[in-house]
């Protein structure tokens, strides 16, 4: 099964035509494209170093090459705004801020006679509380009603 997929990715070699699905084919088209398009761009061949370059410090504590010359470091520089903002305010002194004159005011500029009048209050309502007992005694007057509507109910059908 992985031998027959292998054998179908590598039959769609742009050079080699063959015959395939629509989507085989526009893959292989693809393909053909990206590789004509890598071809044509130059990208220089830089090959990585098999070990790291050793860092080597004196007993003054400074970078030296093998040869025991000093070797300067680039040194971080900081990329985000914050820290350059940072930077330009510990370089640059804050410059003193000029406070304009004050206006004194004679009086307020507008007055409103309104403001010190108040307004029309609404009278408190006062709670006002049921009698104790009130809706226990109507409850006991309407048990009293059906229970003399059933007696006459009883009386009424006796008589016939």
């Amino acid at each position: 099964m992985i031998e027959e997929r292998k054998r179908q990715l590598n039959s769609c070699d742009p050079h080699q035509p063959a015959v395939l699905s629509q989507k085989d084919s526009a893959a292989c088209s693809l393909q053909a494209s990206i590789a004509s398009k890598l071809n044509k761009v130059d990208i220089p061949k830089y090959e990585m170093p098999s070990k790291p370059i050793p860092l080597i410090i004196n007993e003054s504590g400074r970078t030296v090459d093998s040869s025991g010359l000093e070797i300067q470091l680039t040194q971080h520089v900081p990329t985000l705004k914050a820290n350059i903002r940072a930077q330009k305010r510990t370089e640059l002194p804050p410059q003193a801020k000029e406070e304009p004159e004050e206006k004194k005011e004679e009086g307020p500029g507008f007055f409103d006679p309104r403001v010190g009048m108040r307004g029309a209050t609404r009278a408190k309502r006062v709670m006002k509380f049921h009698d104790a007992g009130k809706f226990q005694a109507e409850a006991q007057r309407l048990r009293m009603k059906t229970q003399l509507e059933k007696l006459q109910s009883e009386i009424s059908s006796i008589a016939r």
